[in-house]
């Protein structure tokens, strides 16, 4: 990997986050993106962070089960769906949503290469991982 990972267990100072979950809540991304445009919040007054990696059976999903997928297409995808959705050029900090045991280490290793490199994310994590699952 060219790009250093900063691999601190946190990125920002301890500040009291209010988290907005769509899938709690009865208003899309897109939704919460538009209103962050609408109501003409600073962008840098806000910390933007995106889990990834679940995907459950959709119309626009070829998969009929629940399942997780950490491919560097993936990955990149949703940034990408993210930033759009969001209105921004970057996600302050992705995560992954849960651990998989089909994950491969050096694909998202890649993919987050290259969404650091390209300025899309600024920093990445993952939720629900045991310490064990994470150290290198």
């Amino acid at each position: 990997m060219s790009t250093p990972i900063n691999r601190t267990r946190s990125v920002f100072p301890p500040i009291a986050i209010s988290m907005v979950s769509p899938s709690t809540t009865l208003f899309t991304v897109a939704e919460f993106g538009e209103a962050l445009r609408h109501l003409k919040i600073s962008r840098y007054s806000v910390r933007l962070i995106s889990k990834m990696g679940i995907e459950n059976p959709s119309l626009d999903r070829e998969n009929s089960v629940k399942h997780y997928n950490y491919s560097k297409e993936q990955i990149v995808s949703c940034v990408e769906r993210s930033l759009r959705d969001l209105q921004t050029d970057y996600l302050d900090v992705l995560l992954l949503h849960r651990p998989s045991p089909l994950l491969e280490v050096n694909e998202v290793a890649e993919a987050v290469e290259t969404l650091v490199s390209s300025g899309k994310i600024q920093s990445f994590g993952v939720s629900n991982f045991l310490p064990s699952q994470v150290e290198w």
